[in-house]
């Protein structure tokens, strides 16, 4: 066999971190993660059969060498060879590891929910993130989020780590006009209101609540049309401003707004300085709902809603230059677009969707 295309320094490494269980063939899925790894080699030989035999070797080495040293450890091999070539190794202990499930579709701005087995833990980009008692999770993906992002499972005796490619998007660019002057550039008064404003918002949005309605699906709160999509660029009155982060619905002033899921009310604000009244709904694990220039409030804070329950009313109040409801959603402190859970928009409000 022709010598290993590694220098000593990368094939310490590895073997450092090599897991005895790839290597026992009476370990479930042995096999095939030993085939995963061969074509991890096959990137650097370009020959498959030559990399499984590589990897059996590797094997060979790691039992020779110490076993009980590797248990339990992830595998890095070659990582700066695949990332160059834009392969990630998906990579398990035991098999178990293999039970992570996650939602489509992994992209800026989406919210996506998964599922590891019960009792494992979970980080995304080293940030512990909550699980449910049978292993349900949901983590948040930014309008900016950088191209990867990394999962790591952990179990009692096992590691298990993915590397997520995060799809870029392209935001449109969106002019407003007519805007008053203190709603583009406020006074130091206003902006007073403003940072006492958004000191509310963000203490509601960083609830960690147990509520899992974060699960079940979602629906649009009022049908209307669409005049504002998230991520979009703001021009506002000729001056760049930051980007838009909800979905705006042009509707009537009146028209009844409905919590898109089930939920918990964490704010009923009668007024704030840009959004007007403003609701916001817990949906549980970092999962929130936040309704912008309302009309009218119909709940209070505490107060428990279901999926379609009457929550406010469509109206113009705070920066807007007609009736619509502009919803946005968070995971924590991660603003998320709402499109992507509640799919397209239905024709009437009992959901019947657009011919």
């Amino acid at each position: 066999m022709p010598p290993l295309p590694y220098t000593p320094a990368i094939l310490h490494e590895f073997l450092d971190r090599l897991p005895t269980q790839m290597c026992d063939e009476n370990v479930p899925g042995s096999r095939q993660s030993r085939k995963t790894l061969a074509f991890a080699l096959e990137v650097v030989t370009g020959d498959f059969e030559a990399g499984l035999q590589d990897s059996d070797h590797l094997c060979e080495m790691g039992r020779v060498k110490n076993p009980l040293y590797f248990t339990g450890m992830k595998i890095r091999l070659l990582t700066a060879c695949l990332s160059a070539a834009g392969l990630f190794l998906t990579y398990t202990t035991t098999a178990n590891a293999m039970d992570l499930a996650l939602d489509d579709p992994l992209t800026q701005g989406s919210l996506v929910r998964g599922q590891v087995a019960p009792g494992q833990t979970v980080t995304l980009d080293g940030r512990a993130i909550a699980t449910t008692g049978d292993g349900h999770f949901v983590v948040g993906f930014g309008r900016e989020h950088p191209p990867h992002a990394t999962l790591r499972v952990s179990g009692q005796d096992s590691v298990f780590e993915r590397t997520l490619a995060i799809e870029a998007r392209e935001y449109q660019t969106q002019h407003i006009e007519g805007l008053p002057r203190k709603m583009v550039t406020p006074d130091p008064d206003d902006l007073a209101r403003i940072r006492r404003d958004q000191a509310e918002v963000k203490a509601a949005r960083a609830a960690q609540s147990s509520r899992l309605d974060f699960l079940q699906p979602f629906r649009w709160p009022v049908v209307g049309i669409i005049t504002g999509v998230y991520g979009s660029r703001r021009i506002l009155n000729g001056e760049p401003r930051n980007p838009h982060y909800g979905i705006d619905i042009a509707a009537p002033a009146g028209t009844p707004v409905r919590a898109p899921a089930p939920g918990q009310v964490t704010l009923a604000h009668p007024d704030m300085y840009y959004t007007g009244a403003t609701l916001i709904l817990d949906h549980g694990f970092g999962v929130s709902s936040t309704f912008l220039h309302l009309q009218g409030i119909d709940v209070a804070v505490g107060q428990t809603v279901a999926a379609g329950e009457q929550i406010g009313r469509v109206g113009s109040s705070g920066r807007s230059t007609g009736p619509h409801l502009d919803w946005r959603m968070n995971w924590f402190e991660v603003r998320v677009d709402p499109a992507l859970l509640a799919g397209p928009m239905p024709a009437t409000p009992d959901g019947e969707e657009a011919k």
